[in-house]
């Protein structure tokens, strides 16, 4: 999947291989959260539904749809650390957008208007000092619209939208691989836990 979509471009090889790996780990662990869910139950309803409201909150609070920053405390500064989620897509987010440009479509701009007598570039230059991204008509003077690619670089997006960091990605699997091992212990835990009784 990595190779197919094209993600290698851009990248080094030893971030093919970290996808790969962390892909397979999560995959891993997935199997096991839901073994360990069905070990925990007696029932087969109380796993059906239990597990779709554990899934909810750890996609939920992984950090992607929802930015840390706009979390309600109280959720920000437990939950978000504690979903493997959030983990798990720090890593594969940010091995791949680490050497990625990024070139806006027209639909994509942010389109304004600038004031007389001034270029998009020199009106625009206060704000792009202290923020991503990019103006793509930098030349342009009114009538014409200025464009604003929010932006620039692959990793604009994960640093200052989601706060995440490259640096983080080896701990970021040791620490999926951590919930997998859990995982698992919870599994033979539950099971012979459970079934004790019936043999």
């Amino acid at each position: 999947m990595y190779w197919t979509a094209g993600l290698y471009k851009g990248n080094d090889s030893l971030s093919g291989f970290y996808v790969w790996l962390m892909m397979s780990i999560f995959t891993s662990y997935c199997v096991c959260f839901g073994q360990s869910i069905a070990a925990a139950c007696t029932h087969v309803y109380q796993s059906m539904t239990i597990f779709p409201l554990i899934m909810a909150f750890l996609f939920l609070f992984c950090g992607v749809l929802n930015p840390p920053s706009s979390l309600p405390y109280f959720w920000r500064v437990w939950i978000y650390e504690l979903v493997p989620t959030h983990y798990y897509l720090e890593g594969l987010v940010t091995s791949v957008l680490v050497g990625v440009d990024i070139t806006c479509v027209q639909e994509d701009l942010a389109w304004f208007l600038p004031p007389p007598n001034q270029t998009c570039g020199n009106y625009a230059a206060n704000f792009l000092a202290n923020s991503t991204g990019y103006i793509a008509n930098p030349d342009a003077m009114q009538p014409e619209l200025c464009g604003y690619c929010q932006y620039s670089r692959g990793s604009d997006y994960y640093e200052f939208f989601v706060g995440w960091s490259f640096e983080n990605r080896w701990r970021d699997l040791g620490i999926v691989i951590s919930y997998w091992a859990f995982a698992i212990i919870c599994v033979i835990f539950f099971t012979w836990l459970n079934r004790k009784a019936m043999r």
